[in-house]
């Protein structure tokens, strides 16, 4: 989800806190024209120099698809980006608030499944999965009763609600 404006964000936010290599699964087989992505939304944000220098030197995109076996890679490729990560954040998804939810299984679901399968090849088996208050469904925000983690499931419901439903059944 690199590509992405939170998925930009995010990034932004590992290189200003971190020190780490970040590897970045794109789907844009031409890599220059992913980090040109990423790079115009940093512009936006007037993100410091000193990002795109660190932007530079730590990240390491790689063209992959997360609905695809290991990830599109190669088996070998597979295995040594699994042994190079110790941390697997998962922000990537189909983003369609009126989308069908027969036309998000396979980013949304099947893909959040294969970065959990990847998640557990690596040594460390971490794995963050950025969420949406999305997986609340049908359910109205009540001041007096927030939605937390506590209460993923509650009965709400889907109609009509492709994204929201392919996110719930993602996470769950």
């Amino acid at each position: 989800g690199v590509t992405g404006i939170l998925g930009s964000m995010l990034l932004k936010d590992l290189l200003e806190k971190s020190n780490s290599t970040i590897y970045c699964l794109v789907r844009d087989k031409n890599l220059l024209n992913a980090e040109k992505r990423i790079l115009s939304i940093f512009e936006v944000y007037k993100t410091e120099e000193r990002i795109y220098e660190k932007f530079k030197k730590r990240v390491k995109l790689i063209h992959s698809d997360i609905t695809k076996e290991k990830l599109g890679l190669t088996p070998k490729a597979y295995d040594e980006l699994a042994d190079s990560i110790d941390l697997t954040i998962h922000n990537a998804a189909k983003v369609s608030l009126h989308g069908i939810y027969e036309n998000l299984i396979k980013t949304n679901v099947s893909g959040t499944e294969s970065m959990i399968d990847f998640a557990l090849k690596t040594k460390q088996q971490y794995l963050v999965h950025v969420s949406t208050y999305a997986v609340m469904g049908d359910r109205q925000y009540e001041s007096s009763q927030p939605f937390t983690e506590k209460d993923f499931d509650i009965g709400q419901g889907f109609l009509h609600m492709g994204y929201q439903q392919s996110k719930f059944i993602a996470e769950k």
